[in-house]
């Protein structure tokens, strides 16, 4: 696969995925799945790969009584899809046919159609994600390591000439946070009924405020005088205009941080054992 790949998309596959594309969902590390149509795009070009829908199957339908006198049922839908992925070289050679499957739920929503619709996308989404995975880290193949963003590829021994080509000036060097794709808008009669209270933020724990600390201090940034310079480059992971005290971070968010330092300590480590040119 990789003879025809050009070094600028060799040298983006190989390379760690940014924390900013990575979310986090009941406590697991996922990608968007229209971030993921957005990097097939980035690497393989709009004509570049194919993605079909081999099965769309509906597995099932149940209807939930009304919660409350002369109100409405909820419903939730199961679909099943399977899904194949086809990616192209510059000429056109398919390089790559992969093929997943998945089921999405869409459970208790008010609006049978947008249960459809939900469960559908879902399955649809989990089928293509689980097809792009085999593609390496920028797809989503390091966060099956613990939810890690750190190098699993590194590199292949097959490759194109090269190696180590800059990758395309073209793509951002940074993007912002990945926001999830919206969800259906519920009726007038979910609007209604009372709201639960908000789900307390789980604050960072101490074990990972010291972990930041241990890094910040091996990666040379420790100490009063670098105070501010670590909560910039911290806003920068989360993709926030700033951050005032890491003592005001979120679990999921520490972790990110973490992940990020480590990250760069060991492309640091890396580099230093690296034999000179």
């Amino acid at each position: 696969m990789d003879l025809k790949l050009t070094p600028s998309q060799y040298g983006f596959l190989v390379d760690a995925i940014k924390p900013t594309r990575v979310r986090q969902l009941r406590g697991n590390s996922h990608l968007e799945a229209w971030d993921i149509r957005r990097h097939l795009i980035r690497v393989f070009g709009f004509g570049g790969f194919n993605i079909e829908t081999k099965s769309l199957d509906l597995v099932a339908q149940i209807e939930h009584p009304p919660a409350q006198p002369n109100g409405k049922p909820r419903w939730t839908v199961v679909y099943r899809a399977e899904i194949r992925l086809t990616v192209k070289a510059v000429d056109g050679t398919v390089l790559a046919v992969l093929e997943d499957g998945a089921a999405g739920d869409a459970a208790n929503q008010p609006s049978l159609g947008d249960a459809h619709d939900q469960a559908m996308k879902t399955a649809l989404s989990q089928g293509l994600k689980r097809c792009a995975v085999n593609l390496g880290d920028q797809f989503g193949l390091s966060l099956y390591n613990g939810g890690g963003t750190a190098q699993v590829v590194v590199g292949s021994l097959v490759h194109p000439p090269q190696v180590g080509a800059p990758t395309s000036p073209a793509l951002p060097t940074d993007d912002a946070p990945v926001l999830p794709e919206p969800e259906p808008a519920q009726d007038v009669e979910d609007r209604a009924e009372p709201e639960q209270p908000p789900a307390q933020v789980p604050p960072v724990e101490t074990a990972q405020h010291r972990a930041m600390h241990a890094l910040w201090r091996e990666l040379g940034y420790d100490g009063d005088a670098n105070r501010d310079r670590r909560l910039e480059a911290t806003a920068k992971i989360l993709g926030l205009p700033k951050v005032v005290s890491s003592a005001d971070l979120t679990r999921e968010q520490a972790k990110a941080v973490i992940t990020a330092l480590r990250n760069r300590k060991e492309q640091l480590t890396r580099a230093s054992k690296a034999p000179a040119a």
